[in-house]
């Protein structure tokens, strides 16, 4: 085969692996775009540390809680990615305090300056959806809880016996459409060259190694 020849072998060689490479590295780029989304979910307490978790006796005090008395904790959630999110937001209510476990407190969510909406402590964890949080911004979730005014008279409930369990989940909003390279640009499209780069010189490694050998000095001519 003449040396032209093998010129365009082998750059139809790296023509083909470019071909093979660059759907796979699109799809592992976008898939990591994806994650970030996810990851970008988080809950804080303070608005500056941020966890996927929250859980504390978010309602304690060293006053009494004594029947009538409502009090309330906030839990910021915040999307730090370039995409709006659609989030799940698992509220859960623990105690072993009698009064809470006879049905003595009531609770209720509220997300930013949407109505509340009540549930029971004793019940299942509740979940709170928060759709199309948007690209880099925080919302308010508040968690209230009501001693009824109806309970026996000197009963008090123990706040610090009072745990609340906050734990968030979610992905790209499904009205932000799919994740587009130019949405990719902010995450890791820096693989895309790496890649790409990478399979050029694989390919062109393999052709070297497959050329024949220039006779030496010493050969015999077959």
């Amino acid at each position: 085969m003449s040396a032209m020849g093998r010129s365009y072998r082998g750059l139809g060689l790296v023509g083909l692996m470019l071909l093979v490479v660059a759907p796979l590295t699109l799809f592992a780029v976008l898939s990591l775009f994806e994650d970030e989304s996810a990851d970008a979910i988080r809950l804080s307490l303070d608005g500056e540390h941020w966890t996927e978790a929250v859980d504390g006796d978010l309602f304690a005090s060293e006053q009494p809680w004594l029947p009538g008395e409502t009090r309330s904790a906030i839990v910021y959630v915040r999307n730090s990615g370039p995409a709006p999110v659609d989030a799940d937001v698992t509220v859960d209510c623990r105690s072993t305090d009698q009064v809470v476990l006879d049905g003595g407190l009531a609770l209720a969510t509220q997300v930013g300056r949407e109505p509340a909406v009540p549930f029971s402590a004793e019940m299942d964890p509740r979940k709170v959806r928060i759709e199309g949080l948007a690209a880099d911004s925080t919302l308010p979730l508040t968690v209230t809880a009501t001693f009824a005014g109806t309970g026996p008279v000197g009963a008090t409930i123990d706040s610090h016996d009072v745990r609340l369990a906050l734990r968030i989940r979610g992905a790209r909003s499904e009205d932000a459409g799919p994740p587009s390279l130019l949405d990719a640009a902010g995450a890791q499209l820096w693989l895309a060259p790496v890649l790409l780069v990478a399979a050029a010189g694989v390919a062109l490694r393999v052709q070297a190694r497959r050329a024949p050998r220039p006779p030496g000095p010493g050969d015999t001519p077959r």
